[in-house]
């Protein structure tokens, strides 16, 4: 392999300044899963469009994770 390649196409997964590295063609919920994110804690943000979990991730693409927020009286 040559210095400076990567193994495989990969995407970025932005949250709260900290930047996870996923491989390209699996995806969103899969993405998250591999970097030890729980998929029902975040919305995935892309280009400023909400994305669903079941998109796949495409080399190059940076998407940014907002936390779900839930609570209030019952």
């Amino acid at each position: 392999m040559e210095p400076g390649k990567d193994i495989a196409p990969n995407a970025v997964f932005e949250l709260r300044g900290k930047e996870y590295r996923v491989a390209a063609g699996q995806t969103v919920r899969a993405s998250l899963q591999a970097v030890d994110l729980n998929p029902e804690l975040y919305l995935c943000v892309l280009c400023g469009e909400l994305v669903t979990d079941d998109r796949i991730v495409e080399a190059g693409e940076s998407y940014r994770l907002v936390a779900v927020v839930s609570g209030g009286d019952n």
